[in-house]
């Protein structure tokens, strides 16, 4: 949302800050959309007293595939919310999307990001044991 209010207020967020936000104000007043290849997505529900059963989850998604930082690789093409786990041995294509997703993740996950996100919590706070 960030590059969106920033182009509605007509300013540009600085160089230094990592966003891999595109605009979507065009569509706010009946342009084109901006297009966009691949996307991320830093999913944390915790800390807070009603999250135990949520995970934590850090993935990046095309078109086609969805990568999980833990590995897991899955098809998402088709209708609605469609998420096939792809097992065994990976196609030429599948393994192209895998590194291309793991680079983006890598990518998003660098300096200056805090290192405190790498620290998973419980509801309360108290970092979690492996």
């Amino acid at each position: 949302f960030l590059p969106t209010l920033a182009a509605v207020a007509g300013k540009r967020p600085p160089k230094s800050w990592q966003i891999d936000g595109i605009s979507f104000a065009p569509r706010l007043t009946g342009g084109e959309p901006s297009p966009r290849e691949t996307a991320f997505f830093w999913y944390d529900p915790r800390p807070g007293w009603d999250k135990q059963k949520f995970d934590r989850h850090v993935f990046a998604l095309d078109r086609n595939h969805k990568l999980f930082d833990d590995g897991r690789l899955y098809d998402v093409r088709g209708e609605g919310f469609r998420e096939t786990e792809i097992d065994g041995e990976l196609t030429g294509a599948e393994l192209d999307a895998r590194d291309r997703l793991r680079n983006f993740v890598n990518r998003m996950t660098q300096p200056p990001l805090s290192p405190a996100v790498a620290n998973e919590v419980d509801a309360f706070g108290d970092p979690v044991e492996d």
